[in-house]
């Protein structure tokens, strides 16, 4: 049990006294250094998960953003409500900006592997290959493999 000095009279007593024995003085409680240090650690946690978490909505959302743009094109592409070279010209659009996405979380996080960056690498070249062979005029069924493909990005 630790002993501190009452301010009023100067004797020693428990730092659980709540008032001086010998004056009456009622004793400030001491905050212990280790709870202090335990709150903070717990809120710096709470903060790093929920920075965390928000970064993985943020990353999905980005994803799946550029993958609904595409299969929109295709989708209107294939009901004729686009004209083939509109669709490919956006189509390869998306393709470039998914691609400048991805460049710009690479320089974010220089020395670490992003998978978002890869993900979003991939989707454009998916996205870019879909528009070559639309506007090559390959068969229904190379696409379709290639949506699905896209589809299956997480």
């Amino acid at each position: 049990m630790a002993l501190i000095k009452c301010e009023e009279c100067g004797k020693e007593i428990s730092q659980k006294a709540e008032l001086c024995p010998k004056c009456g003085r009622r004793v400030k409680k001491l905050i212990n250094k280790s709870k202090i240090i335990a709150i903070l650690m717990l809120v710096i946690l709470i903060i790093g998960i929920s920075i965390g978490i928000a970064t993985i909505v943020k990353n999905n959302s980005e994803i799946s953003k550029y993958k609904k743009e595409a299969i929109s094109i295709i989708k209107d592409y294939k009901k004729n409500e686009i004209k083939k070279e509109k669709a490919v010209q956006e189509l390869v659009m998306i393709s470039i900006n998914a691609r400048k996405t991805s460049n710009e979380i690479e320089e974010k996080g220089k020395t670490i592997p992003n998978k978002k960056a890869q993900k979003l690498d991939r989707m454009a070249l998916i996205i870019y290959s879909i528009s070559e062979d639309m506007r090559l005029e390959k068969s229904d069924e190379e696409i379709e493999e290639q949506i699905e493909e896209l589809k299956n990005i997480k």
